[in-house]
């Protein structure tokens, strides 16, 4: 796993290189999700910071280059990562002055980040994200509702009989929806999760299989 040092060595050879500044920004994306993909976080922001700050050079003289979705996409879910709401809210504030077009313009950064909310508990932004996807005529993906399921057991997973109840049935509704419209379709670990919540419930789940 890169440290957030060898993260910026191997950003600024990346930068460095003679490629086009479309490929060098993918490459940082690239290196980027390695470093997520190892639990490394503030390796991950370190990466995309380079680039950020890198994009503002290039503007600064007159290039029109804008920044890549995979890009904003690990920073999202980097600062989810990191638990720090502010910085969160504030690039997804700034996504479309970044992008030069919505971030729901494409499905799976707005997806991924949903995925980082509901990791963070921030179902309120997971909820946003999930809303500005269907503003936009596209839906989440799996993992994106799945994050969803999961987290709604978890945050109701120590608390009274009636919270547990609650947080199975919410649970159980994004199941249900992904069932009934197959937009997105449910997976094993979703029918893992609406088993898991049907079971707090006392229900069975021949009855969700049926739908």
């Amino acid at each position: 796993p890169l440290s957030v040092a060898a993260a910026r060595a191997a950003a600024k050879r990346a930068l460095a290189g003679g490629e086009p500044r479309a490929e060098r920004l993918s490459q940082l994306a690239a290196l980027a999700e390695r470093t997520l993909a190892a639990e490394r976080p503030l390796s991950a922001w370190a990466v995309f910071e380079m680039g950020a700050a890198r994009l503002s050079r290039w503007r600064a003289v007159g290039c029109e280059e804008r920044m890549s979705r995979p890009l904003l996409a690990t920073a999202l879910r980097s600062l989810a990562a990191q638990r720090r709401r502010h910085d969160f809210e504030r690039w997804i504030g700034r996504a479309e002055e970044e992008l030069g077009e919505p971030l729901s313009a494409e499905s799976e950064p707005l997806s991924s980040a949903m995925c980082a909310a509901c990791e963070a508990g921030w179902e309120q932004h997971a909820l946003a994200m999930n809303a500005s996807l269907a503003d936009a005529g596209r839906a989440p993906s799996t993992a994106a509702l799945n994050a969803l399921m999961a987290m709604r057991l978890d945050a109701s997973a120590d608390g009274d009989d009636e919270q547990r109840q609650r947080g199975a049935t919410s649970a159980l509704d994004v199941f249900i929806r992904m069932r009934v419209s197959r937009v997105p379709p449910p997976d094993r670990d979703s029918a893992a999760l609406a088993t898991a919540a049907a079971g707090r419930r006392k229900e069975t789940w021949s009855g969700l299989r049926n739908l």
